[in-house]
């Protein structure tokens, strides 16, 4: 069975941070996961690189564009493979075959009828777009991005294309609708259901005189603007973020080489904050459906992680560096805490301290107290016992330890729950412990085997369990 799952795509204008890379750490732990059952897994990530303010950022360090982008680029890879993330393809929106994927998809909305040219007046934020009146906040007196208060606000009038986004409105409240809903956790599904029953606005997807961006591949009156070399006409602007930043789902599909993205089109899944759930779940399908493409069959919406109550972002520098995770705790322990320490569908407040318990708590404590608790009687019953009947114990253990993967692969395939493993795997680790303690007194008694031999099915079902969270070698894409 094949398996395609993405991310969103990180803002390659500075390193990353731990906020940046969780959604990545998770999406890898799903990979992983899906290759123990036998899934032929396409894993995606990477970065978004063209806007504005990277352009304006790279004339501040008096580099280009792409050499400001290359270099940010390179230390998310660095954090990515510090964290031992493997995925099958790290896609960047300056790849090539991106840019023939993002002119494809506005060629096809065009002929079908949804793209048109208007004028666009208000606000724009140059770290994520044009922000709608509602979507802008006062402080002290000024309109700010929510999701950026640090950067300032520009309005702007300019002529640009348009996509027919509310021609979509019906069909994409069916297919919200639909149970079990394309959009998960279903309270996230219940907020796009809300906004689209607003009413929906048509958005546009060019910019007028924008130097650093894929060249928009159609003139005004309809003709091509792309010259033979592939560069555009600089008068028809820059295709906008979301036809452009989208659309590397699709590039890493194989598309437009497969016309309809085979075989990994649709994504079996979407990964994403919730900050940018519109652009997902009613943005997209609207986009994929205009070009003749179907829409992904799930979209997963996480929280964010906090910093004394506010988002953590590399706007406010108030986040935290996966890199000396790495350096204090491990790959495997950043891993662990950072999927522990945060609900997979919700919100969590972080902090280097609170990082620094779960681990000596859950791991150093908890889990490795758990399995010290057992070494005593392994050796007791190796040495009591003749070699030939250890050998065979042995297999065995082997052949069930293969069993129960099996088992547990089973039971969790398919359910939510593996993207919270660290989670319910520290829940066994407590389960565990309390069944050896509750059965101290009798253990040297009736229940002198039974007992350790459940602890041990059970440390080695939190092995299988776990397995996607660690670095084991096995685990990594070949």
């Amino acid at each position: 069975m094949r398996y395609y799952l993405t991310t969103a795509i990180a803002y390659a204008n500075n390193k990353p941070g731990l906020h940046t890379l969780y959604e990545v750490i998770g999406a890898d732990v799903i990979a992983r996961w899906r290759r123990m059952g036998g899934d032929e897994v396409r894993f995606l990530t990477g970065t978004d690189e063209y806007s504005v303010n990277i352009a304006a950022r790279a004339v501040e360090e008096g580099l280009s564009p792409k050499a400001f982008v290359d270099k940010n680029v390179a230390l998310f890879q660095e954090s990515e493979a510090l964290l031992l993330i493997t995925p099958d393809r790290f896609i960047r929106t300056t790849d090539a075959d991106h840019t023939l994927a993002a002119q494809e998809m506005v060629r096809r909305s065009f002929a079908a009828g949804d793209i048109y040219l208007g004028t666009y007046e208000g606000w724009y934020c140059p770290n994520e777009g044009f922000r709608a009146e509602g979507d802008v906040v006062k402080e002290g007196g000024e309109s700010v991005c929510p999701n950026h208060p640090g950067v300032p606000l520009q309005w702007l009038k300019e002529r640009n294309w348009f996509f027919r986004l509310s021609a979509y409105q019906e069909r994409l409240e069916a297919w919200l609708t639909q149970d079990p809903s394309p959009v998960q956790p279903e309270y996230r599904r219940n907020e796009m259901l809300g906004f689209i029953r607003q009413g929906l606005e048509d958005f546009s997807i060019s910019r007028e005189g924008a130097t650093w961006g894929i060249p928009f591949p159609i003139r005004e009156d309809g003709s091509s603007a792309l010259n033979a070399d592939g560069s555009g006409d600089p008068t028809a602007g820059t295709i906008y973020v979301w036809y452009d930043a989208l659309i590397n789902y699709l590039t890493g599909a194989g598309f437009p080489a497969d016309p309809k993205g085979a075989p990994w089109w649709p994504a079996d899944l979407h990964i994403i904050g919730k900050d940018i759930n519109r652009f997902h779940s009613v943005f997209w399908p609207a986009m994929l459906w205009s070009a003749g493409l179907e829409a992904p069959k799930r979209i997963w919406v996480h929280g964010w992680l906090l910093s004394s109550g506010e988002r953590m972002s590399k706007s406010r520098g108030n986040f935290l560096d996966p890199n000396s995770a790495v350096a204090a705790l491990g790959a495997d322990g950043a891993r662990f805490v950072a999927l522990r320490e945060v609900p997979f569908d919700g919100d969590g407040e972080v902090s280097w301290d609170s990082i620094i318990r779960r681990y000596n708590s859950e791991l150093a404590n908890d889990f490795g107290n758990l399995v010290n608790a057992q070494q005593p009687w392994r050796v007791a019953r190796s040495v009591q016992r003749p070699q030939h009947r250890v050998r065979r114990q042995r297999r065995r253990l082997r052949l069930s330890g293969r069993r129960r993967e099996e088992r547990v692969r089973r039971r969790w395939r398919g359910s939510r729950c593996i993207i919270g493993s660290a989670r319910c795997g520290s829940l066994l680790v407590r389960r565990t412990d309390s069944l050896i303690r509750r059965s101290h007194g009798s253990w040297r008694r009736q229940r002198r085997v039974e007992m350790p031999q459940r602890a041990s099915n059970s440390l080695a079902s939190l092995a299988t369990f776990l397995k996607p969270v660690d670095s084991l070698r096995s685990m990594r894409r070949p």
